[in-house]
């Protein structure tokens, strides 16, 4: 929730962009995914969701500026 309010307080810097939440391919991170779509675009930022796979995939997307954000926990 804190790195999410973060996001959504400096995003105006991209405002021209849209935010990218990227997910694992499993049934609860595509749906953290999507609440995470969910309030950015609630917030008044254009965002998009995409299952992109494991966490290796994920963080070299994260890493190469393919994603800006996605939901992790353990």
């Amino acid at each position: 929730v804190a790195l999410m309010g973060l996001l959504i307080w400096s995003w105006p810097c991209f405002a021209d962009e849209s935010v990218r939440v990227g997910s694992k391919s499993f049934t609860e991170s595509v749906i953290l995914g999507e609440v995470a779509r969910q309030l950015i675009e609630e917030s008044g930022i254009s965002a998009k969701h995409q299952e992109l796979g494991g966490t290796k995939v994920l963080w070299e997307a994260l890493r190469t500026g393919r994603i800006d954000v996605y939901p992790e926990y353990t």
